[in-house]
């Protein structure tokens, strides 16, 4: 049975610590309960945020979970924030613990949510020799720290109350490597583990002889022999208990440095276990991706940077390039690459080797075997190693019939431009045509009908036939001038005997008179070189423009402009209508906008649009003048 008051902890009498000066509250303690129990849990509050803990005896696992439900519950009740508390444990009076009660304690201080920082004090050489093995085990991770005395405790206490996430601040704890496995990566797992044995071994063992002095009457040297060998019988790379050398649990002190070695061994079993586990899952995982990898459509390569050779190939990659695998294993990756290709894939290795991401969808093309040209996409997942690349994963998906198709597609939109502009200059001839016929023909014969009548109506005398003959004669030249004003709409001569700078001026008075608006007109020099088909398109092209500003943008100015500037033919048509969303120009314009842009880039110009709602509109066209000059004067 444990004395409660005998070697009572400090902050159970004390009401503030006298090394930091912050208050001490709630004091209280714990029993353990159970039949043949000897385990005292004290506990208090030091401050806001920091657990003051002294335990005694030997915990089993039932006391040990009676006392973190009693812990929890502590914490609950007197802490406002239940998350960040910092422990300080006094080790003085411990005596140990079993297996089981050592996992639940562990797990409670990493799982609950509520420690950001563990510091234990006054350990044992037995236990800090357990202790710091854990820790090479990364059991505990970086939140456990040990020391030796309270005071150094709490000073590292107050240290990382003041940091917003706990460090691995340890001020006589042996330091420990950052990552104590690294260190040993070249013997594997089962290196790791002989070590960890060793470690323990050579420890406990020089801190049995060091108990000699404290255990006069006792068989010192049998006891660490038993120790050392029981130590060294144990089989690391299986999993399951130790057998108990009884004769060995006589006293308290081998008890302990069983237990000790009991705990460490079931934590390697569990590692062991974790590592079986993820190893199984490893297998089946590189199974299934070397299942996807073999049977994908697209072909696969795997590049190491280290060697600049190929490490692997699927099959797919050998029935796209042709070469057998031991073919391509053997060849510098380069040498699949076509002569124009390979100075974009030297760009796109000098990123990746700079730390950058490559390019997603890289288009580029092969030579087969045969030496067949094949367009492949390429896409590329780096495997990177202290952000130096080490290794590159190549997918290589053939797009020939992709880019066959979209070349025949590319063709076939040229000649529908091509068919468009031959369409448009034959509606012309026949507008033309039209026009002439109606001017030749139908005007001519009317203005004749018009001048026999005026002959007829000097053979009258009579008032009211004259008056009759005189008003055919109105309506005869009202249907002349609409037949010249039909013939002008059709096909401008205008156009044809003066060129396209006269017919555009005479269109804008033409609009001025008809639509009562101003148009203003502006011209550069050399407008004479321009070839008869692009000056159909573009005059085709501003009458519709400013049909459009009259009908639907309401505007009350127009203000044309053309310029030949350094080998090119700019058109800008402004006005300061109502204005529209550009951006949904093409949806709202239908087809006669397309027609337009279609023309214009066949001329290899282009059409741009620039307008928002209530800022009027801007249209600009371009063309280059070698294309409006001569390609078309040929066509």
């Amino acid at each position: 049975m444990i004395e409660i008051n005998k070697n009572s902890a400090w902050f159970r009498k004390g009401a503030r610590c006298k090394y930091s000066n912050l208050s001490v509250s709630r004091p209280i303690y714990f029993v353990g309960k159970g039949p043949g129990d000897k385990y005292f849990l004290e506990m208090a509050k030091l401050g806001d945020r920091i657990l003051l803990v002294k335990v005694s005896g030997y915990a089993s696992s039932s006391a040990m979970a009676e006392s973190i439900r009693f812990t929890d519950k502590y914490i609950s009740r007197f802490f406002s924030v239940k998350k960040d508390i910092i422990v300080l444990e006094d080790y003085a009076n411990v005596e140990g613990a079993d297996t089981e009660a050592r996992k639940q304690y562990i797990a409670y201080f990493k799982d609950s949510g509520i420690f950001s920082a563990g510091i234990f004090y006054n350990f044992s050489p037995l236990f800090r020799i357990s202790f710091m093995i854990s820790k090479t085990l990364h059991i505990y991770d970086n939140y456990a720290h040990a020391v030796t005395t309270y005071p150094r405790a709490i000073d590292l206490a107050l240290k990382l109350s003041r940091q917003k996430e706990p460090g691995p601040l340890c001020h006589d704890a042996p330091a420990l490597p950052k990552n104590p496995v690294k260190k040993f990566n070249h013997r594997g797992f089962w290196g790791i583990l002989e070590h960890v044995g060793k470690q323990a071994g050579n420890a406990i063992k020089l801190s049995v002889f060091s108990m000699t002095d404290k255990l006069s009457g006792f068989p010192v040297k049998q006891y660490s022999d038993e120790l050392i060998k029981h130590i060294e019988s144990i089989d690391w790379q299986k999993t399951g208990s130790l057998p108990e050398n009884r004769y060995l649990f006589d006293h308290t002190d081998y008890r302990n440095a069983f237990e000790a070695i009991s705990f460490i061994k079931s934590e390697i079993d569990t590692l062991m276990q974790q590592r079986d586990g993820a190893e199984k899952i490893l297998r089946e995982s590189e199974s299934r991706h070397r299942q996807l990898v073999e049977h994908a459509n697209a072909g696969i390569l795997e590049f190491d940077f280290g060697t600049g050779k190929v490490i692997s190939a699927n099959d797919s990659l050998l029935s796209i390039t042709g070469f057998t695998r031991e073919e391509i294993l053997t060849m510098d990756p380069m040498h699949l690459l076509a002569h124009e290709s390979k100075k974009q894939i030297a760009t796109l290795i000098s990123r990746l080797r700079s730390g950058k991401s490559p390019v997603p969808g890289f288009a580029c093309r092969i030579k087969t075997k045969t030496e067949a040209t094949r367009w492949i996409l390429l896409n590329a997942n780096i495997i990177r190693q202290e952000q130096k690349p080490q290794k590159v994963n190549i997918i290589l998906t053939d797009i020939t019939q992709l880019k066959n198709a979209e070349q025949k597609l590319l063709a076939y939109q040229e000649k529908l431009k091509q068919l468009t502009v031959q369409l448009s200059m034959s509606e012309e001839n026949q507008r033309r045509h039209l026009a002439s016929q109606l001017h030749d023909g139908v005007t001519q014969e009317l203005f004749v009908t018009h001048l026999r009548l005026n002959q007829l109506k000097k053979s009258f005398s009579d008032p009211d036939h004259i008056e009759e003959i005189v008003q055919i004669q109105q309506d005869l030249l009202k249907t002349i001038k609409e037949t010249r004003s039909v013939t002008f709409d059709l096909s401008p001569p205008v156009l044809y005997d003066l060129g396209l700078q006269e017919a555009i001026v005479s269109m804008a008075k033409e609009i001025e008179l008809k639509h009562r608006l101003k148009v203003k007109t502006y011209f550069s020099e050399n407008l004479d070189d321009i070839n008869e088909k692009t000056k159909i398109i573009f005059y085709r092209n501003i009458k519709e423009l400013i049909h459009n500003a009259v009908k639907h943008a309401k505007a009350s100015t127009i203000d044309i402009k053309i310029q030949n500037i350094n080998g090119f033919l700019q058109i800008e048509i402004k006005d300061d209508g109502v204005g529209f969303d550009a951006a949904d120009s093409e949806r709202h314009n239908g087809f006669g906008l397309f027609d337009m842009k279609e023309k214009i880039d066949h001329l290899g110009g282009r059409l741009i649009i620039d307008s928002e709602p209530g800022s009027g509109t801007r249209i600009g066209i371009t063309v280059t003048s070698d294309r409006y000059a001569k390609n078309l004067a040929c066509n």
